[in-house]
């Protein structure tokens, strides 16, 4: 299943960084096709890439795409991938996934601090701030509620020189809206 978290994963991290100051202007983008959407800062780029089980979002300060479309790695940024049916798709629930993730990470990396669970909305939340290698990560964590057999992470990320510059800019970022219709039962 971690094949799949993270296939943009590789995006991040090889284009060198270069002075600058945190946004001050931001935009609302819509997260499609999902009912979504996120403050983005105006500068920055964005692109999606979604697959049937798996939807992804991508901000960066850096281009994300050349001239053919092609990924290019960035410094700094926010990739959002949306798990659809993942107790359909990979056997487990959306909740085991998730903590599974945290779990993982928490032995392999240094965690600066966890967050609590809390209820927002159709999810429950919880977060994940860590240092891996030159970089410094914010993952925030979600699972569906009440049947809503959906997993997203959240992946903030820059190097550590470069983090106060743009931890406001994504502890805005985290606080992304998505919704997905839910079955009646």
């Amino acid at each position: 299943m971690i094949k799949i978290l993270f296939p943009l994963a590789s995006l991040a991290l090889a284009v060198p960084a270069f002075a600058e100051g945190p946004p001050s202007k931001y935009v609302m983008q819509a997260l499609s096709p999902a009912e979504g959407r996120i403050a983005r800062p105006e500068s920055w780029f964005y692109r999606e890439n979604h697959q049937p089980w798996t939807q992804m979002w991508a901000i960066s300060r850096e281009e994300i795409t050349d001239d053919n479309g092609a990924d290019i790695p960035f410094t700094t940024g926010v990739i959002i991938q949306a798990l659809i049916a993942v107790e359909a798709s990979g056997g487990k629930r959306a909740k085991q996934v998730v903590l599974d993730y945290v779990n993982g990470k928490k032995q392999t990396v240094k965690v600066i601090r966890s967050c609590k669970e809390k209820v927002v909305g159709q999810f429950t939340y919880t977060c994940l701030e860590t240092e891996e290698d030159s970089r410094h990560v914010l993952y925030s964590l979600y699972w569906g509620n009440n049947g809503l057999d959906v997993a997203i992470f959240s992946t903030a990320l820059t190097t550590k020189d470069l983090w106060a510059s743009y931890a406001t800019t994504f502890e805005k970022m985290s606080e992304f809206e998505i919704r997905y219709p839910t079955s009646s039962k």
